[in-house]
This record gives C-alpha cells, structure tokens and sequence, in this order.
C-alpha cells in the first residue's frame, strides 16, 4: 500500500473518507451523502441525510491539537449554544454523549479526532464586506468575550495560553541555518517586532490569573452571512488569550480594505 504522505489529494480523501465513516458509526445519524469539502488544515466532509438534514465532519489534522484541546473547543461551543443567542456552529453528540471521537482506517498511519457539527448556510462575511458586517462582528465578539469571562469548565484547563509571541512553539526563524535566507535588515525588523509584541503582551494584564477562552481566528472566511444573521464557524484554533488579540486577528484581515478606517469603527462601535 503507497503510504499516505505519497498520495495525492484525491488519495488522501479516499482513505479519510472510509475514517470519517468509521467516526460516523458512532452516530445515530444517517447519511446518504458524503463528500470532500475542503483538505487544507483539516479535512472536512458535508454530509447529507435522507430526510434533508446536513452537516459538517471535521477530520483533525494529526498531532497539531491534543484531544484535551478539541474537547475544550467543543465544550465552549456547547456552553455558547445553551447561554446565548449567537449564530455558531453546533456540535452534535455521539451516541455516547461524547463530542469528539478518535477512528482510524486502513492506509491511513495516525487515529484521527473528529468533530461533527449542523451546517451553517449563506455566504462567507468576506463576500460582502461592509460596516455594517463588522458592526454586527463587533457585537458578536462582545459577547464571546463576556461569556469566555465567567465559562468554568475543566475541559479548558488543557488549553494553550497566548502569553507568549511563540506560543505555538519555539521560533526557528532565527537560527543559524536559516541565516542565509534572511537578509540582515529583515532579521533585525523581525527581532524589533518580537520585542515590541513581547512588551504589549507583558503589559496586558500581568496580574491576571489565567487568561479566558478567545475564538482567536475570527476573520471574514470564518463567519457566515444567513437570512440577515451572522454566523460564527472554525473554533479550533480557540486557546486563553487576552480578548484584544481576537480584536488584532480581525482587524488584520483588512488592513488593506479600501474601506479600512470605517470597518475599525463600525467594528469598535459594535
């Protein structure tokens, strides 16, 4: 059997969709349909159901995040369902109550931890950029932030905390086998933009015992237009961080807008 790194896209979804079928017999749910809808990050296949029911298995990518890590995504998720009213994505249990299940297949060298979650319809924020968009993002992000203030959950303890530039692991970028590729000018930009980001994230709360939960990844591709509504979607890089960071990831997907200055407000205004 060629190994799975060999493959190509096709390949690849072949052998993970027979593990997405594996993950799915731990659900009462029926599927008349599975397909590839995306094989970046992770692996993500749109289920339909006979009765007209749809959603989305998330196949995670192997060891980026622990089971720890993606337990305590979906138990906020799950929180977020029952304490508010925000458009977001929404996990489904197993059939043994579980949020996250861990199958394998043939061919496929790793176990893998998926999520299933019901599709969320309409059209990508980043479709249809508007104040407006950012003003109703704004309100969105306020009340993540208030919830992730008071959530208490064990599950959360295993999160990683983005108290650090590199808080992913250690920087490579400056070791001596990469010096070559970095002229000078750019190393030394880069070390001054460490030391400043390492500065503001010293200041942050210093005090604080413990950061709260942050989506962390909240840009236009992640969020849904639907009937008048936003959507939230793809908390799976959720980790505790200081709640401007989320401001920071948002707001850097649209630098460049033409429109920058009165998406900002209409954000902040939200």
């Amino acid at each position: 059997m060629r190994p799975f790194d060999q493959l190509t896209l096709r390949g690849r979804s072949r052998r993970l969709r027979r593990l997405a079928a594996a993950a799915l017999e731990r659900y009462d749910l029926p599927v008349a349909r599975m397909r590839l809808l995306s094989d970046s990050y992770n692996t993500s296949f749109r289920l339909d159901g006979p009765d007209g029911w749809r959603g989305v298995l998330r196949v995670g990518r192997p060891g980026e995040r622990t089971l720890g890590e993606i337990r305590a995504e979906m138990a906020w998720l799950a929180a977020l369902r029952q304490d508010t009213d925000l458009g977001i994505s929404t996990p489904i249990q197993a059939r043994d109550g579980a949020l996250v299940v861990t199958a394998g297949a043939p061919g496929v060298p790793e176990s893998r931890h998926c999520a299933l979650f019901e599709w969320v319809p309409g059209r990508d924020l980043a479709d249809q950029i508007s104040p407006q968009g950012f003003h109703e993002l704004g309100a969105l992000t306020a009340t993540l932030h208030r919830h992730a203030q008071t959530w208490q959950d064990p599950a959360a303890a295993g999160l990683l905390s983005a108290d650090e530039v590199f808080h992913l692991g250690p920087c490579r970028l400056f070791d001596p086998q990469h010096a070559a590729s970095v002229p000078p000018e750019v190393a030394t930009s880069l070390r001054r933009g460490v030391a400043r980001c390492e500065e503001v994230l010293a200041r942050l709360n210093p005090q604080q015992d413990g950061l709260p939960i942050c989506h962390a990844d909240l840009h236009q591709w992640n969020l849904k237009l639907h009937r008048g509504r936003l959507w939230a979607l793809d908390f799976d890089d959720c980790v505790r961080a200081h709640p401007v960071q989320d401001l920071g990831t948002t707001l850097y997907y649209v630098l460049d807008h033409p429109r920058f200055e009165e998406l900002r407000a209409a954000h902040q205004d939200g």
